[in-house]
């Protein structure tokens, strides 16, 4: 079961910190965007914005429709 990934972990107690040398430069492929997470995330923003909306009375818009000019 293992994988082709290396990964790093580093324990910082509290006021250790600014004695750490500075990390190295994240690898090439983290940098890369996930599709998958960039669409989940699209879709979780439309559902809010569609929720936040306030939608017509259907009563007017019936009306509206047989309104006459």
């Amino acid at each position: 079961m293992g994988t082709d990934k290396k990964t790093q972990i580093r324990i910082i107690k509290q006021g250790m910190a600014g004695s750490i040398p500075e990390s190295k430069a994240v690898s090439e492929e983290r940098q890369k965007k996930d599709a998958m997470a960039d669409l989940i995330c699209s879709v979780f923003g439309w559902v809010a914005e569609f929720k936040g909306r306030r939608r017509p009375d259907p009563r007017i818009t019936f009306q509206t429709l047989f309104k006459e000019a």
